[in-house]
């Protein structure tokens, strides 16, 4: 059974964590822009505090506001990959990214956590 205030409790929480605009709960997912449905997703995958993360071209047709945003969140869960695994996200400034074979621990939950709150602060100072 779903618990919906709980659904919505943790809907808050990751549009506000991870700079999801609108920062509307009631708004459906597909009528976000690209990068935020984007952000929304990350944000939903990293709550769940996975111990494997793979992601293919996270920035695939986002504007580049977003693409940063990803960037700084998923960078600090990459992890040296092996031989035979997928490897490498490409810069902010890169025209494609690549497939990325990553581990997240919590400490690079947290640090994932703590530059998405401090993107928000510093872009609500930039409004006022």
């Amino acid at each position: 059974i779903l618990n919906d205030a709980e659904i919505r409790r943790r809907t808050v929480d990751i549009i506000s964590r991870y700079d999801v605009r609108p920062p509307n709960p009631d708004l459906p997912a597909r009528a976000l822009s690209g990068g935020n449905q984007q952000k929304l997703i990350i944000g939903r995958e990293l709550e769940l505090r996975p111990r494997l993360l793979l992601v293919s071209q996270p920035t695939r047709g986002v504007d580049i506001g977003a693409i940063e945003f990803i960037h700084r969140t998923l960078v600090p869960l990459r992890v040296a990959a092996g031989p035979g695994q997928a490897a490498g996200l490409a810069d902010v400034g890169g025209a494609q990214d690549q497939g990325t074979a990553q581990r997240a621990g919590p400490a690079q939950h947290e640090e994932a956590r703590e530059w998405a709150l401090e993107a928000r602060r510093r872009r609500r100072s930039r409004r006022c």
